[in-house]
């Protein structure tokens, strides 16, 4: 089943509402220029999410948008694994944090 996430162009009173709205539901400011997609989903899933009143439009947006973050991180994580590294031995983190609340007096 074909589900088109966003509608044609809304009235003119629809849009003048929707540019106040904006502010209130930052999810809004993607209507007006965006482009429309169709995503496709199993029938049963469809149905269900009908069922219990899903707004599919803003969940597959916050899925994409979480996706793109964890895309981002991986790639950060990836950049900072290629780097060389900047000690050859490894840092006693027991030792050090004692020492450190030494100098604190705990």
């Amino acid at each position: 089943m074909t589900l088109a996430l966003l509608t044609s162009r809304e009235t003119s009173k629809d849009q003048h509402r929707q540019r106040h709205d904006t502010e209130a539901n930052p999810t809004r400011r993607y209507r007006e220029s965006v482009p429309k997609v169709s995503i496709y989903l199993p029938d049963e899933l469809y149905r269900e999410a009908r069922m219990r009143q899903l707004p599919l439009s803003s969940l597959v947006q916050e899925a994409v948008e979480r996706a793109l973050r964890n895309l981002d991180r991986q790639e950060w994580v990836l950049r900072l694994r290629s780097r060389p590294r900047r000690l050859e031995g490894a840092i006693d983190t027991a030792l050090l944090l004692s020492s450190v609340r030494g100098d604190f007096g705990e």
